[in-house]
C-alpha cells in the first residue's frame, strides 16, 4: 500500500505537476491515510483510540477506507501541509441516551490531518449510529469550503490535482479549531485526568446534577 500510494503521489511531489486521479487512485490514497491514522492511534491510551479492535481486523484482512468516515483531498503551502500527521479524537453520545461510563467506554469520533509534500487528506470519523449527511456537514464547518477541496470518500470521483491551492491560513485554522469543537459537541471527557473522572462519576453517583457540576467548575466545556 505505501508503494501504491508512493507511485499516485510521487509525479506531484517531485514537480508539482498535475496528474490525474482515478476512482481507484483515490480509493489507495483514502486507505492508506486510514492505515496511517489507524497505526498512529495504536500509540494513544486504548480509551482515547477511535478505532475499534474490529476496524483494526477488516482493515488487515481486506483494506480500505471505513464506513463511518469522510475523507477530503486538498493542497496548501503552509507549514502544516508539508509533513505532519494528526487525530484528535473524543467521545460522542447520543443525547437520548444513558450517560456512558467515561471510565471504559473508548473514543468513536475523531478528526484527522495527513500531509506530505503540500498534498493534504483530512478525515472526520463518526460512530455509526450518528453517521448522517446532516451529521457529517455540521462537524465539518471548520474544512475549507473553497472549490480547491474535495471529498473523495466515500463515492470517489475521477478528477485531476492539484485543483488549487486553498486560502493561506484556512489549513491553520482548521486545525485550531477541531480541539474546540470537540469538547462543545460532546461529553466532557477531553482534557479530563482519571482524578477528574473519577470524581465527576462519585458526585453524580452521590445524586450531583449536570448543573451542581457545571457551577462547580468540574464541567465548563459540556452541552447542555
Amino acid at each position: 500500500m505505501e508503494e501504491q500510494a508512493k507511485g499516485i503521489l510521487d509525479p506531484f511531489l517531485r514537480s508539482a505537476a498535475s496528474f490525474h486521479l482515478s476512482r481507484d487512485d483515490l480509493r489507495v490514497l483514502s486507505t492508506w491515510a486510514t492505515k496511517s491514522w489507524m497505526a498512529y492511534a495504536l500509540g494513544r491510551h486504548a480509551q482515547f483510540n477511535p478505532f475499534s479492535e474490529a476496524e483494526y481486523r477488516a482493515m488487515a484482512a481486506s483494506p480500505r477506507p471505513l464506513g463511518r468516515s469522510r475523507i477530503w483531498l486538498m493542497q496548501a503551502d503552509e507549514p502544516y501541509s508539508q509533513v505532519a500527521l494528526a487525530l484528535e479524537s473524543t467521545l460522542l453520545s447520543p443525547l437520548d441516551g444513558p450517560p456512558p461510563d467515561f471510565e471504559t467506554v473508548r473514543d468513536n469520533t475523531a478528526y484527522a490531518y495527513l500531509a506530505v509534500g503540500s498534498v493534504v487528506l483530512v478525515m472526520l470519523l463518526m460512530p455509526a449510529w450518528a453517521c448522517s449527511d446532516e451529521a457529517f456537514d455540521a462537524f465539518m464547518l471548520p474544512i475549507p469550503s473553497s472549490e480547491t477541496v474535495r471529498r473523495i470518500w466515500p463515492n470517489p470521483s475521477a478528477q485531476d490535482f492539484p485543483l488549487g491551492v486553498i486560502p493561506d491560513g484556512e489549513l491553520a485554522r482548521f486545525i485550531g479549531l477541531v480541539p474546540q469543537i470537540f469538547p462543545a459537541v460532546s461529553m466532557p471527557v477531553h482534557g479530563l485526568t482519571d482524578v477528574d473522572t473519577a470524581d465527576i462519576l462519585r458526585q453524580f453517583r452521590e445524586g450531583a446534577s449536570v448543573g451542581d457540576l457545571w457551577n462547580q467548575g468540574h464541567m465548563p466545556l459540556v452541552e447542555e
